[in-house]
């Protein structure tokens, strides 16, 4: 009989192969759905049992049978099957706007949720294909030969300096 100071130690029983294979089944899949914690991926398979699935998120994620599991779910499935639908990530983010501690980060979670279930309608925008194409020419004056030019540009000056000596 234990003391009743000693900690709890479960019955050693020995595990069932198939179910174990099973649970390693559903792992494997659970953590694809959620690749960085695996802690999450053993609670969707063994529920309350934290301190099983624990261990088991310590030590399945190296699991050769998971690896292979997982590499044939990803073939035959495909990556974008274990990606989060848009329900989902929707949820995550009204979960984020709730619990977030500053009005901040709230506004723009709720802003994000918005957009992502279509509350706010997207702007039309404004689409101006309309080109305004104005052929001007441009109009020389004429000023006559270039002799006659000269002559009108010494007289020009010959004032210009004149004024500026006044």
């Amino acid at each position: 009989m234990n003391a009743p100071w000693a900690p709890f130690q479960a019955p050693a029983v020995a595990p069932d192969p198939e179910a174990e294979k099973e649970q390693k089944d559903r792992f494997a899949e659970a953590l694809l759905r959620t690749p960085t914690d695996p802690f999450r991926a053993a609670l969707t398979v063994f529920g309350n049992d934290t301190a099983t699935a624990l261990r088991i998120s310590n030590l399945w994620p190296y699991d050769l049978y998971v690896l292979q599991r997982q590499a044939e779910l990803l073939e035959q499935f495909g990556p974008d099957e274990y990606l989060p639908t848009k329900q989902q990530v929707a949820r995550r983010i009204y979960e984020v706007g709730e619990n977030a501690a500053d009005n901040k980060d709230k506004l723009a979670a709720f802003k994000l949720y918005a957009e992502l279930r279509g509350f706010v309608p997207k702007g039309e925008g404004v689409t101006n294909n309309l080109t305004v194409n104005n052929n001007r020419v441009m109009i020389m004056k004429d000023f006559g030969t270039d002799e006659q030019w000269e002559s009108a540009a010494v007289g020009q000056q010959t004032k210009l300096i004149e004024h500026s000596r006044d």
